[in-house]
Formats: C-alpha cells, structure tokens, sequence
C-alpha cells in the first residue's frame, strides 16, 4: 500500500491499518511483573528521536523514512513533547476538511531502537499516544499505517515488518479487525488443530501475495471454497508455499507470477466458513506450518 497526502483532506480516510480502539491495561507476562507494576510485554520509545521542522507537505523531507536516509539536516526532539504551541486557527480561510497546503507544518520524527527480545517473534503493535492532528507511520522502509482524530490512542500493527517475525512474508490483507483463529487451536467445523492463521476482515477486502512467487492453483474447492495457492521457492532447501481461503472473488489464475503485496483475491466466506474472513496457510516442503514464525 502507498500512503497518500490526499488522505489529510479526504473525510472518508481517517486511518489505515490502525487498531479499533480497546482497553489500556497493562497487560503482564507473570505474577511477579503485575505485582511490581512492570512488564515485559511493553517497551517504551520515549526519549530523544531525531527531527525535522517543516513549514508544509511539500518542504518535508519526503524520503526520511527510508533506512539509508540522509539525516544530517535533522536535529533533536523529546518525545513526548510539543511542535506547535498555538494552533493555525485564522489563518486562513478553510472549512472541513480542506487543508492549507502551503501552511500546514509537518514534523518528521525518526527513532532508531532495538526490539526488546521479549517481544520478538510475536505480535507487535506500535502506540502512539498524543497525535494533534494527522500521522503517517514507517517501519524499516516499509509502510504501516496512517491515523488521525486528536488524542486517541494510535495503535498501528507492525506484523508484515521485517523484524517482527522472521520477515519472510508482509500481512497478506489490506487490513482485518483480528485474527479470530490462531495455528494449531481446535477448528471450529471438526475440533482438530487448526491448519492456517483466520484474518477476520470485511467481505471484498483485497488479499496479497505474502512473496514474490508463481500460482499453483487458483480455483474452488469444497472444504477452502475459492482460494489461491503460491510457490516461493526455495528458503534454507526448503520449498515455501502460501495459500489464501475462502475468497470471495479471485485475481490470479495459475501459472501467474506475482509480486509481494500485488492484490490477488478479495476477502469473503466461500466454502466451509461460518463469517467474511481470510484462511491463511503456509507450507514448508508440503507440511502446514505456524504462518506467525513466517510474518
């Protein structure tokens, strides 16, 4: 997905891949980190980030999300802290949701950290607590999400960044509300382990190539319904497969090459499936794996 400056003036954009909202508690791995009030399932990024002052979109540093991006021009900022200590209000005359695209100042932050081992190899989410306005947020070179509306929590899922898994495959959906089924808990149709990973998400919401690969097998069968299966190749001697259920239309047909992220199917409930949502698999030489290691 490419994030678009339209979106600050678009009424009907207020976020991308960001979170619904839900309860701040903090959440604790033992007893004994609840008892002390910490917790190793959060790290803080607060601190000093570098910073670039600009006086509208199109004076920012466009590119400064990049990894090898020339930082030289930014200086230093405390997070949480302020840009604007008095609101634009008067200066010019605008109504909702138009923007002064000439005087609209953006501040590009950057934070380089190291992930706490504790929260490697899982979900991780990103949480911004105090956006005035409007935020695009990168990880590693890579999109994640946008989000607006004040001071709300702002929680954008990091899964598809290298890093966070072992990086192979992004999210292979446009966005989704939760996973409903996690690899290996008792499937809802015959209680046995659960073969894939079952994004929930809206009906037609596009599906993605998880990887560069070439389509095996693009059709209908009884127990997936519509769905799309992917070679992409071979990893440590191993052949890798990507398979995509329950689709409710199709994009690709086999024999198809693809690129990773390239739209291939749209979200719906074909076949065995009692709800809209994506059934994803992955597997190593022929043998279904936890997709979550894969992410």
């Amino acid at each position: 997905m490419t994030p678009e400056l339209r979106w600050l003036s678009d009424p009907t954009v207020f976020a991308v891949n960001r979170l619904d909202a839900h309860s701040d508690h903090l959440c604790c791995r033992t007893l004994d980190e609840a008892e002390s009030g910490l917790t190793s399932l959060r790290q803080s990024l607060d601190g000093a980030w570098r910073f670039a002052w600009s006086a509208n979109p199109a004076a920012r540093p466009a590119d400064f999300w990049q990894p090898d991006a020339d930082l030289s021009g930014f200086g230093t900022i405390r997070v949480p802290g302020h840009i604007e200590l008095y609101p634009w209000d008067g200066r010019s005359c605008l109504r909702p949701p138009q923007v002064d695209w000439n005087d609209d100042p953006v501040g590009s932050y950057v934070k380089e950290f190291d992930l706490d081992e504790s929260l490697r190899g899982q979900r991780v989410c990103v949480s911004f607590q105090g956006v005035e306005q409007a935020m695009y947020l990168w990880c590693n070179g890579q999109f994640v999400g946008y989000a607006e509306d004040s001071f709300t929590p702002s929680e954008d899922y990091t899964g598809g960044i290298t890093g966070s898994g072992n990086g192979t495959f992004i999210i292979p959906l446009a966005s989704y509300s939760y996973i409903s089924c996690h690899f290996g808990e008792p499937d809802g149709w015959t209680g046995a382990p659960h073969g894939g990973m079952d994004f929930a998400a809206g009906y037609g919401t596009p599906i993605y190539a998880a990887a560069d690969g070439v389509v095996v097998k693009a059709g209908y069968h009884n127990s997936w319904g519509n769905y799309v299966k992917i070679y992409h190749g071979v990893v440590d001697g191993n052949q890798i497969y990507t398979l995509y259920a329950h689709c409710s239309s199709l994009g690709v047909s086999a024999g198809q090459t693809v690129t990773q992220g390239q739209t291939i199917a749209a979200v719906g409930s074909t076949g065995d499936s009692t709800g809209n949502h994506l059934h994803f698999e992955v597997y190593v030489n022929n043998t279904r794996v936890a997709p979550e290691n894969w992410l």
